[in-house]
């Protein structure tokens, strides 16, 4: 593999990083067979790192002992390290120190899920054999069977690029089903349930994850922010700065149960205390899962990280040079004003959305005023539609619409997307990192002040992911600006010096074969130590978790103040207390906006202004979250599955 990968990218200035920047050193793992009759996973005193040249280590003195049929459950506030444990365990962290193996195949279920351009069954089988009967018992069990029978060719319904035409909980359960149709000896999943409403999660829980699922004779290991797995696990794993503690404990037995709504909710609800407030009291901090590699039994297991990583990337440019445009990116003779959205109005005028022509309906006659500065909650079962009412918004789906969309009594469609799209705010379900510095990311067009960036990162309490607390001050960066000024007026001098004194011919071979010193940015000078903003974000392993991308893009909301704000599904890969915290910043620094809220987490919307309950397509309900839950329909069912803060 290396040798073909070297003929491929020789001329490619990625060939060295793809080569050489995949773990050597890592965890063994042999067949289950003798003399290792059953799966296994033994470290003692592992240290691993991202990066060897580094020695920046990423997991320290770990040390654990699973044996087959156990359940283990990994806990841990965001960047706590609990994917880095479990991407260790798959082999793709390097092992610095210690000694250990993995015994059995790896069935890994990421959280950002890798999503082929095919149906669903190519994607859920992944080039193994089409068994009939066990794919049946995996679409049964990962709650998918309602969703293919609503799809006109069912299983063989094309999914899209990364999942365009499917919800984000429909991503979760169809990676999910992909590791699950792996038939491995051992499962390691990343918050399998954290992008799913309450009753899919129950559903999840009794059909795969816990003794009456699946699994129940596996191996799993479970990075989970739900307090739900806790009482029935053999082990439970807290990750605190890269360190771990281990819990020995006996498993409850476990009994599938409905649930009914807390009296006690509603009296919270009837005094001055926010609801948010009381329901992620007393709450368990364990969170998301870092960006990662799907590395699924013996198809993927060979495959690494980078390399899928850059094949994904040319699939996207090929798709990219055919794409069919969007709309236009400005409208010269009909821009809106400076100031608009000035108060931050929303009105749905008959609205209706396909994101195919040959699909049903995402989005089916939605008629709502959304009035300026309301903090909106938007709910309801995976693939309702509440997404795609944030797609709607920004226009990201340019045919297949019909009705209106309204900002301030202007029609959006009316705008070019330049206009429209810059002047909203969004934390996505997925958060971006590009491979460049942490100012570039936070400040790609130059707008804003290194006091201004600091301060959004201070306020969002991840100034110490970018740079030590010694460092993170804009005096050491105006400082380290002025060092490279100096260094390109040294290098210059001695190109001119030189110039100076060659001859004709002389100049002409500088001319030609010379690299005269051209003033760049800062951040691409690498003679010069990278300090703060200035660091690549992406390279040394100091990668952000799920829960710290999150965290970086309400760093760039804070900067952008805008009139409306979305945020979808903006806090499902951070622990609880995180979740709280975003919360509340977002309530003090946005307390004139117009916010639309999509959470599974209905902890996360308790204190809206109103709920929208989203169903195949439409809206059910509209209103207060106490007046909804005292009607007893579509939300108060909600709540009663939703056990809060679990």
């Amino acid at each position: 593999m290396r040798r073909s990968i070297q003929q491929t990218f020789s001329n490619n200035q990625d060939a060295e990083f793809l080569i050489n920047g995949y773990p050597v050193n890592v965890l063994p793992r042999v067949k289950t067979g003798h003399p290792e009759p059953a799966p296994s996973v033994i470290i003692s005193e592992g240290d691993f790192a991202w990066d060897n040249k580094s020695g920046k280590l990423a997991l320290q003195d770990i040390s654990l002992e699973i044996s087959s049929g156990e359940l283990v459950a990994v806990v841990g506030r965001s960047g706590a390290g609990k994917s880095s444990l479990l991407l260790s365990i798959c082999g793709e962290l390097d092992m610095l120190k210690g000694s250990g193996k993995v015994v059995g195949s790896i069935g890994y279920l990421e959280q950002s899920p890798w999503i082929m351009n095919d149906t669903l069954r190519a994607n859920i089988i992944f080039g193994r054999e089409y068994d009939s009967v066990y794919f049946e018992k995996v679409i049964n069990a990962c709650a998918l069977a309602e969703d293919i029978q609503q799809w006109p060719d069912h299983d063989l319904t094309v999914i899209g690029d990364r999942g365009i035409n499917i919800s984000g909980g429909q991503k979760a359960r169809l990676a999910l089903a992909k590791a699950l149709y792996s038939q491995a000896d051992i499962y390691i999943l990343e918050d399998p349930v954290s992008a799913v409403d309450a009753h899919v999660r129950r559903h999840i829980l009794d059909h795969v994850i816990l003794d009456s699922g699946i699994l129940a004779n596996k191996l799993r290991i479970i990075a989970t922010n739900s307090k739900h797995i806790l009482p029935y696990a053999n082990q439970i794993v807290t990750l605190d700065d890269g360190k771990a503690s281990v819990t020995q404990k006996v498993p409850e037995k476990y009994c599938p149960a409905a649930t009914s709504l807390p009296n006690i909710i509603a009296d919270k609800m009837s005094t001055k205390q926010s609801a948010l407030d009381y329901l992620t009291d007393d709450t368990l901090s364990m969170a998301d899962s870092e960006d990662s590699s799907d590395t699924d039994s013996e198809n993927e297991d060979d495959v690494p990280l980078e390399i899928r990583r850059f094949s994904d990337g040319i699939i996207m440019f090929r798709k990219f040079i055919n794409i069919k445009p969007e709309a236009p990116y400005i409208i010269h003779d009909n821009r809106p004003s400076a100031e608009w959205p000035a108060s931050g109005k929303i009105e749905f005028r008959n609205f209706s959305m396909k994101y195919r022509e040959d699909l049903p309906k995402a989005l089916d006659n939605i008629n709502l005023i959304i009035n300026c500065g309301e903090r909106i909650g938007i709910v309801g079962r995976t693939g309702a539609g509440k997404s795609s009412l944030a797609k709607a918004l920004f226009r990201l789906v340019p045919d297949g619409t019909t009705g209106s969309i309204l900002v301030d009594g202007q029609d959006i469609s009316k705008f070019g997307v330049g206009d429209l799209r810059p002047r909203l705010g969004i934390i996505p379900q997925e958060s971006t990192m590009f491979s460049g510095s942490y100012k570039i990311n936070l400040d790609p067009l130059k707008e804003f002040s290194i006091e201004d960036i600091w301060s959004a990162l201070l306020k969002c309490n991840i100034a110490s992911k970018v740079s030590p607390p010694r460092t993170h001050n804009s005096s050491l960066e105006k400082q380290t600006q002025a060092r490279y000024e100096r260094y390109y007026q040294e290098e210059k001098a001695k190109y001119d010096k030189q110039w100076s004194k060659s001859g004709r011919f002389m100049k002409l071979f500088m001319l030609v074969f010379g690299k005269p010193p051209k003033k760049r940015e800062y951040n691409d000078v690498k003679s010069i130590p990278k300090h703060g903003l200035h660091q690549n974000a992406m390279s040394g392993g100091s990668g952000f978790s799920g829960g710290q991308a999150q965290l970086f893009s309400l760093c760039r909301l804070l900067l952008r103040k805008r009139r409306i704000i979305v945020l979808d599904e903006a806090t499902a890969e951070v622990d609880l207390e995180t979740d709280k915290e975003i919360h509340r910043l977002i309530r003090d620094e946005f307390s004139n906006s117009t916010i639309l809220t999509i959470a599974h987490r209905l902890e996360t919307v308790m204190d809206s202004d109103r709920i929208i309950v989203m169903d195949k397509g439409q809206i059910v309900e509209v209103g207060p979250p106490q007046e909804l839950i005292k009607q007893g329909g579509h939300f108060s069912k909600l709540v009663e599955a939703n056990d809060f803060g679990q």
